[in-house]
């Protein structure tokens, strides 16, 4: 008698095994799916940390460069006003409220405008009052203009200085004023804007105020001098920008 094969003998076994094979290649292919949906998970996890990452140092960088523009380009610094020189303009005299004479005395004056930022400064008609014991007995008229970034601009003013207030107080302490040194104070507001590369803008107000101006009125000749014969005697300013 021929001994048969297994498969034959026992058809049964073969057939219960055949479910276990299948069972056993799902689980497989269940496991490699799984593994795939893990590393694919992964590299996501990977990709949004890289992602984030780069964003937070973008950040950190513009925070970093909008503070060094904060303290340096964008950074407002104080005009500088200077006075270079006068010459007499003429007399104007006026009956003025109460019928009382007016005497004003007209100034043609070069001024400077020193614009120390990294920005452009277009500025508007500007006035600068001239203080003498507590009341305004002068003005000086400057007119619009723009000076360049880290630029000093020259222009023509026009300064009326009233001659009544301060020749009623210096005839209250003199008989004759044939001249008379007078210390004055002056503030000056200038309104314009900042340009920064056409880029950034900004309305600017300045308002400068200056004391220990020392005056020379020589009444005679109509003439006018500011004496500033040495460093410490020259006017103290200050400026505030808003």
């Amino acid at each position: 008698m021929e001994i048969k094969d297994a498969d034959q003998t026992n058809p049964g076994l073969a057939a219960a095994s055949a479910p276990s094979t299948s069972i056993l290649e799902e689980d497989t292919d269940d496991t490699e799916s799984l593994q795939g949906r893990s590393a694919q998970c992964l590299r996501w996890r990977r990709s949004a940390f890289l992602c984030c990452g780069c964003c937070g140092a973008a950040l950190v960088v513009l925070g970093i460069a909008a503070l060094v523009l904060a303290f340096t380009l964008l950074r407002i610094k104080d005009p500088k006003l200077a006075m270079n020189s006068l010459a007499y303009g003429g007399i104007e005299d006026y009956l003025g409220s109460g019928q009382v004479p007016n005497i004003n005395l007209i100034f043609y004056a070069d001024v400077s405008l020193k614009n120390p930022n990294l920005a452009s400064f277009r500025f508007r008609n500007s006035t600068t009052a001239f203080i003498y014991n507590e009341t305004a007995v002068g003005l000086l008229y400057a007119p619009a203009g723009k000076v360049g970034a880290d630029r000093t601009v020259r222009m023509n003013a026009t300064l009326v200085l009233l001659l009544v207030p301060i020749a009623r107080t210096m005839i209250g302490k003199h008989s004759v004023v044939p001249s008379i040194e007078v210390e004055l104070r002056s503030r000056t507001e200038v309104a314009g804007r900042m340009n920064v590369l056409g880029v950034y803008k900004r309305d600017v107000a300045v308002t400068i105020m200056c004391d220990s101006i020392r005056v020379f009125l020589d009444l005679h000749k109509f003439k006018m001098y500011i004496n500033w014969p040495e460093e410490r005697k020259k006017p103290r300013c200050s400026a505030d920008v808003r």
